[in-house]
């Protein structure tokens, strides 16, 4: 089992625009690296808001004329979200999930689909936990906790 916890730099961040980094594809990479040799789970403030955009591939099937005979295709679930809005980070965020098989925990749970960001501007959800669509059988539960000051 591999836990990365993450912190991705909000769009609007100055770091964000001083640094020459690309974190999302950084992520992926080692997604692709530790997903072959265990269960991975990331976690942590990932600044992506995807609203109730799906982390799979539509429609996903094998097509036996072009397909490798080892293609999985996306199993579909049901995601729910408190929060409608995307962004750009977002928008990179459910591709990196479509790319990698690996799935967004908020939203199938009960309880989970709750904002994880408030602020004067208002509420959203950036805060994640993720991981592929096999592992959720290990987990019993996955909820969003009150806000405190």
């Amino acid at each position: 089992m591999y836990i990365c916890g993450s912190y991705i730099w909000g769009i609007n961040s100055p770091v964000y625009n001083c640094v020459n980094v690309d974190l999302l594809n950084i992520l992926e990479n080692d997604i692709n690296m530790y997903s072959n040799i265990g269960s991975v789970y990331i976690v942590g403030d990932l600044n992506s808001r995807i609203g109730l955009n799906n982390d799979f591939i539509i429609h996903d099937t094998i097509n036996l004329c072009t397909d490798d005979i080892d293609y999985d295709p996306d199993c579909t679930h049901t995601r729910a979200s408190s929060d409608y809005t995307h962004n750009s980070h977002g928008l990179r965020l459910y591709d990196l999930c479509k790319a990698t098989g690996i799935r967004i925990v908020n939203g199938p749970f009960s309880n989970s689909h709750q904002h994880t960001y408030l602020s004067p501007a208002g509420c959203s959800v950036i805060d994640y936990l993720l991981t592929d669509p096999e592992s959720f059988k290990h987990l019993s539960s996955f909820k969003i906790g009150s806000f405190c000051e």
